[in-house]
């Protein structure tokens, strides 16, 4: 009875676990590392995923926006801000790499991002949806009182986006850069039927240029990072 109830309200697959404890049953489902041998099928989806979806950017993710894998294409992208693995230090100290984070810091994508009170209110409002849908992720809580704390970013949740304000089929993310307006949009996509913890709460972002502008400044951006590795020391 427990588990059916669970599935018929959509509860996630560790907090089922916690039902079904609670309830006097061992769990259910196991959590499984995603460098486990039996988790190699949905590693190399996913690998093969990223990789085919060059030259845009693809990051694998998990129930707290953390990046677990991604694509070449993410390094460039933020290389517009600075050197990847320095930019990351700065906007997420602990290595976990958030997502989230490095949109919303101001050492991060913030200062690129176009129309940035409506795209910080959007993202500020989604993810306290996702607290709201999901009270047990303590992390998620945090990250979003981490973020409404930013420079910024205060504030700005209290903007008013309603889909009759907006021209466009989905919200898109918009960044400046050498004198260009790049917009992108994401879709998300996840395991059908997960029976484990990691292939649940785990979630692979697409993101898609919304126009050919954008388009070709990532192909633009892949052709030069292909070239340069052949490059001799001496050749700058």
């Amino acid at each position: 009875m427990v588990t059916h109830l669970a599935l018929a309200l959509g509860v996630p697959l560790r907090e089922q676990n916690k039902l079904l404890v609670a309830a006097g049953y061992a769990p259910s489902y196991r959590e499984r590392d995603l460098k486990d041998a039996d988790m190699a099928a949905i590693r190399q989806a996913l690998d093969s995923t990223l990789q085919h979806h060059e030259p845009y950017p693809a990051l694998v993710i998990d129930r707290q926006w953390n990046v677990v894998m991604h694509n070449a294409a993410v390094n460039r992208l933020i290389a517009l801000v600075g050197d990847p693995p320095a930019v990351w230090e700065r906007v997420d100290p602990s290595g976990r790499q958030n997502l989230m984070r490095l949109t919303m810091h101001p050492d991060g994508l913030q200062p690129l991002v176009a129309d940035w009170s409506s795209t910080a209110a959007a993202i500020l409002a989604r993810l306290a949806f996702e607290v709201r849908a999901n009270p047990a992720n303590m992390g998620l809580r945090a990250l979003l009182a981490d973020l409404r704390s930013l420079p910024g970013v205060r504030g700005l949740e209290n903007s008013s986006i309603t889909p009759a304000s907006m021209e466009v089929p989905v919200l898109s993310l918009k960044l400046r850069s050498e004198g260009l307006t790049l917009e992108l949009f994401s879709m998300i996509c996840t395991f059908g039927a997960a029976m484990d913890l990691t292939a649940d709460e785990l979630r692979l972002e697409l993101l898609f240029p919304s126009d050919e502008t954008t388009a070709l400044f990532l192909r633009t951006q892949q052709q030069k990072a292909a070239v340069r590795p052949a490059q001799s020391p001496g050749t700058g």
